[in-house]
């Protein structure tokens, strides 16, 4: 699994310093996880205080725990609309690491759809884009 580091760049929760409240409770969940469990984990901090190396550490240790298989890094930005959200998600292989930066970038409705499936592990493809009927 190809993982986006710079030289120095901590691989390990062994060598990422600091956050280990957070650390430790991922940990937690990793050593419980079954073959096909998923982890969902939305991080949130001012600018600087390494959200993007915590989200890459944890790919990595998914990885030698043989849980993720790949890895797909994404900016929020590249996602104006739902309809772009979702030919991105129906792209990604089973096992995988999703990493998307910047989430508060999102707009509205794609927001709304990505913050659900955090939250209760369903996502809602929308193949009609034209419009959808309501009951």
């Amino acid at each position: 699994m190809k993982i986006l580091l710079k030289p120095g760049d901590p691989t390990s929760f062994d060598n990422y310093l600091g956050q280990e409240a957070i650390k430790r409770r991922l940990l937690l969940r990793m050593n419980a996880m079954q073959p096909g469990d998923s982890l969902k984990a939305l991080f949130y901090s001012p600018a600087g205080q390494g959200k993007t190396a915590l989200a890459r550490v944890l790919a990595n240790e998914l990885a030698k725990r043989g849980l993720a298989d790949n890895y797909f890094e994404t900016i929020a930005a590249k996602f104006d609309t739902k309809v772009e959200l979702d030919k991105f998600l129906k792209q990604i292989p089973a096992k995988s690491f999703i990493f998307i930066d910047e989430i508060h970038g999102l707009t509205g409705l794609v927001r709304d759809a990505l913050y659900s499936a955090i939250q209760d592990n369903i996502y809602a493809y929308n193949d009609r884009v034209d419009s959808i009927e309501l009951p």
